[in-house]
């Protein structure tokens, strides 16, 4: 029997397996301790790169020519006053508007889409927002018409010996002539909570109550020239001062504060302003209270138009005359008498002997 004998062969292929193992075992483990910095070794060359880039775009590019001040601003810029507010810019001038008819134009009135001039002759123009151009209505009198109203639709002018004409509705052709029961002229028409009111001469009040016109006692004999309307209000001027305002069921005459002739009004429930002769401004903000009087240059004013505010309003009048609630005057542009002043859809609009204007820039 022979001894037992180990056989070498098989050990050594042992032996060269475990090396082999071993060998990649250390590679794998050599590849996973590799040091984190080399993962962004790609990143950084590249960031490199571009700031290169940006820095000899930077350092070739020309350099930027120097601006150009025009010499007169050169000469007087060291002289500017910075405690000073610079000066406004010019306003644009008033603008005449072409019209189909050249007669004096005597008042405006406006909607949320129209606006009604009237004037000598009977002449009765309309403008709506959409129309490119005025265009003359269709009137059954040749008398001045001295005022116009307008609610929704409805359109009234008044005017010379009682003459009344009414437009009930945009779809009518023309005005029609409506009995006023008297030969008084009238002055002033508005649309008030008790319906359209008229004002004229020898204090004739006169107020519309289901389509007929009746004559109402007015408390004064003087010349009736404007009125206007609130929601739950009316207040009437004329002639030495003459205030009327309607109190439950009736009119009374209000101290004014003034006996200058008045000729211009514009209210809502409890703001008042009101303009006349030799540039009188009454105004109030609380029915309550009295009057404010104050002067606005020395022209006669013929017309006023408020807009919610009596800290906001225009008026018109003698010789081109337009003064604001701030007292400084713009008219360049504006000619002649100015009998009436309507802010609307189209802007601030003015009629007077010279036909309308209308203010481009607005109040």
């Amino acid at each position: 029997m022979e001894p037992f004998r180990e056989d070498p062969e098989p050990e050594h292929d042992r032996q060269d397996d475990l090396e082999r193992e071993n060998a990649e075992l250390k590679e794998k483990l050599g590849q996973g301790q590799r040091p984190a910095a080399n993962r962004w070794v790609v990143p950084a060359l590249v960031a490199t790169l571009v700031l290169g880039l940006a820095l000899a775009y930077v350092i070739s590019r020309p350099a930027r020519p120097p601006i150009q001040v025009p010499a007169t601003l050169a000469a007087t810029a060291s002289h500017v006053d910075f405690a000073q507010p610079a000066a406004a810019p010019a306003r644009n001038p008033w603008a005449p508007i072409p019209l189909p008819v050249h007669v004096p134009l005597y008042a405006l009135a406006t909607g949320s889409d129209l606006v009604y001039a009237a004037g000598a002759r009977g002449t009765v123009l309309r403008k709506h927002r959409s129309e490119d151009a005025w265009s003359q209505e269709k009137t059954p009198t040749d008398a001045n018409l001295y005022g116009v109203a307008i609610q929704m639709d409805h359109v009234i002018a008044v005017g010379e010996h009682g003459a009344i004409v009414d437009l009930p509705s945009q779809s009518d052709k023309e005005l029609h002539a409506v009995p006023s029961g008297t030969k008084e002229t009238l002055r002033a028409v508005a649309f008030s909570y008790l319906g359209p009111v008229a004002v004229g001469d020898h204090g004739t009040l006169l107020v519309d109550t289901d389509g007929s016109w009746t004559a109402e006692k007015s408390g004064t004999t003087e010349t009736l020239r404007a009125v206007c309307a609130g929601l739950m209000a009316i207040v009437v001027v004329g002639d030495h001062g003459t205030v009327v305002r309607r109190v439950a069921d009736r009119w009374v005459r209000e101290e004014s504060g003034t006996t200058a002739d008045l000729r211009g009004v514009s209210c809502d429930d409890h703001k008042v302003v009101a303009v006349g002769a030799g540039g009188v401004v009454l105004l109030r903000d609380d029915p309550r209270a009295p009057f404010k009087v104050q002067k606005q240059g020395e022209a006669d004013l013929f017309s006023v138009d408020a807009y919610y505010a009596t800290s906001s309003w225009i008026a018109v009048g003698r010789g081109a005359a337009l003064q604001r609630a701030t007292g400084v005057a713009q008219a360049q542009g504006l000619v002649g008498d100015l009998y009436a002043v309507k802010q609307g859809p189209m802007g601030t609009c003015v009629a007077g002997e010279a036909g309308l204007f209308l203010d481009v820039v607005g109040p």
